[in-house]
């Protein structure tokens, strides 16, 4: 199955490319993205689908997603994506990345 990525904005692509021209922590933020992305071209189920009704009104009226998935991407930080299909197979849509407290305040845990 070909999967496609894709950012859910320019403003969150800007963000993962300026990543790598960081500062130490950032590049490494950067490089844990990458696998993390590198494992979404693999099987783009390999994330932990968050339930339905746990999924943030904000991802339903602006992203208008109708599935969720996280990446544990370290112990500390988060890839949240979406799965869509198209014409030439799947997409995964990158929503965001954030650190777990900021994934915490986001899902209200």
């Amino acid at each position: 199955m070909k999967v496609s990525i894709y950012f859910a904005s320019e403003e969150i692509k800007l963000q993962y490319f300026a990543l790598e021209n960081g500062s130490s922590e950032e590049k490494i933020l950067h490089s844990l993205l990458n696998k993390a992305i590198d494992a979404l071209v693999e099987n783009v189920f390999c994330g932990i689908q968050i339930p339905k009704k746990q999924i943030p009104k904000k991802y339903l009226t602006v992203y208008r997603v109708s599935n969720l998935w996280k990446i544990n991407i370290s112990s500390s930080y988060r890839l949240v994506y979406t799965v869509a299909s198209s014409e030439d197979g799947t997409i995964a849509v990158i929503i965001e990345w954030f650190d777990h407290k900021e994934y915490e305040r986001r899902f209200n845990y």
